[in-house]
């Protein structure tokens, strides 16, 4: 069976991601399309209004065949790292190819431009650090870096927010490549409007417009903008406010309760950002305003956005878990032979599709899917969810 892996948050499943997949099968003549895709929250630290199962259900109806989850460490973490997870993922499920969207829209100028970077790595590794003392940004060094190294022309890719997941998908097929794992990258160009833009005309627009306009009850932008087989399973979405809400007073409570030297066990908090929480937590009037309040040049909205998601998760250390399996979400009859090809191979990837009766016997992976069920439970908690009907030990994954 010729299978294809795309990495996905489906925030919500829309005609873009329509097009996307219908590009990809034609492209590659795949029998079979594995989407690994975030849970609960996104790579942007944000809560989603749709929980897991229901935008799995939503792509399996709208075509894909087999959706698993991405684990919350690599899904609300930094792009290299949710690349990992995610190809990782893909490569234990044997697929041969995995398909992205990208600005550029052209796989051999990405390629290229990935062994360029590989090539002078030192030398850009050495840059970015000297503006990352300067207060920039991970991502921002690492952009001002590149354009010193590699010229503007080129560092230009670094613009297109899909060019960086790009690239770091690349890297990391090009580390298993190098262990003897082949799979082909493909990419097909982002059709209508970018992320932040809206295009009437052609009847595409990005995730978060999409998400604004549902949330203020836009009924004519859910049947415009998503595809007719899925409209009926989102155009119900969770009130944001309330949830937001919840999450500055897990905040609040955490910034009165721990020290500051508790506070900065907390993963990623940056040197002097536990004092920082403990100043603005009690004055924010919202976690839109605390996130402003914490943002810098050298922190990131979106870096303060998962920074939250670790606080009310509670997770410490330098370093999480990073176990690699295949949650399965959803399903239909070619993503369940699938699953018995992968089930079948001595080097496949643990499939678990039932938490209940499949413990994994790997502490790594217990850990990391540890993470994953409390996840739920959270989220459950803040979006006012039944927390035991929505549990992850009582859900069980779509089948079609």
């Amino acid at each position: 069976m010729k299978s294809v892996g795309i990495v996905a948050e489906y925030n919500p499943y829309h005609r873009g991601h329509k097009y996307h997949l219908e590009r990809t099968m034609e492209i590659t003549g795949a029998d079979c399309a594995v989407t690994v895709m975030s849970g609960n929250f996104t790579q942007r630290g944000e809560i989603s209004p749709w929980d897991k199962w229901q935008r799995s259900e939503s792509a399996v109806v709208a075509g894909i065949n087999l959706v698993l989850e991405l684990p919350v460490v690599y899904a609300v973490n930094r792009g290299e790292m949710f690349a990992r997870g995610a190809v990782d993922i893909l490569a234990g499920m044997g697929v041969d190819y995995i398909s992205f969207g990208s600005e550029s829209g052209n796989i051999n100028e990405l390629i290229n431009f990935t062994e360029e970077i590989k090539e002078n790595n030192d030398k850009i590794t050495e840059i970015q650090k000297e503006y990352m003392s300067e207060g920039y940004s991970f991502a921002a060094g690492m952009a001002k870096a590149v354009e010193e190294v590699e010229g503007a022309e080129k560092a230009a890719i670094l613009k297109g927010p899909n060019n960086i997941l790009a690239l770091e998908y690349i890297k990391r097929i090009k580390y298993w490549e190098e262990k003897g794992v082949h799979i082909t990258p493909i990419t097909v160009k982002r059709f209508g409007s970018g992320y932040f833009e809206i295009n009437d005309e052609s009847g595409y627009a990005g995730a978060s417009q999409i998400r604004d306009a549902i949330a203020g009850g836009d009924k004519d932008a859910v049947a415009y903008f998503l595809p007719e087989e899925v409209r009926g399973l989102l155009e119900s979405a969770v009130f944001l406010g309330a949830a937001e809400s919840k999450v500055l007073d897990i905040i609040r409570l955490d910034a009165l309760r721990e020290s500051a030297e508790e506070l900065r066990q907390i993963y990623c908090m940056g040197e002097g950002l536990e004092n920082k929480i403990k100043k603005e937590a009690m004055g924010a009037l919202s976690l839109q305003q605390l996130i402003e309040k914490m943002t810098s040049k050298r922190y990131t909205s979106s870096a303060m956005r998962r920074l939250s998601c670790y606080m009310i998760m509670n997770l410490k250390g330098s370093e999480l878990p990073t176990g690699v399996y295949g949650r399965v979400l959803a399903a239909d009859s070619v993503g369940r032979d699938f699953v018995r090809q992968v089930k079948s191979r001595d080097d496949g990837i643990q499939i678990i599709t039932n938490i209940n009766k499949e413990i994994p016997a790997d502490d790594e992976i217990a850990r990391t899917l540890a993470i994953d069920i409390k996840a739920s439970d959270i989220y459950n908690f803040i979006v006012g969810k039944d927390c035991y009907k929505y549990s992850d030990y009582v859900k069980k994954p779509f089948i079609l």
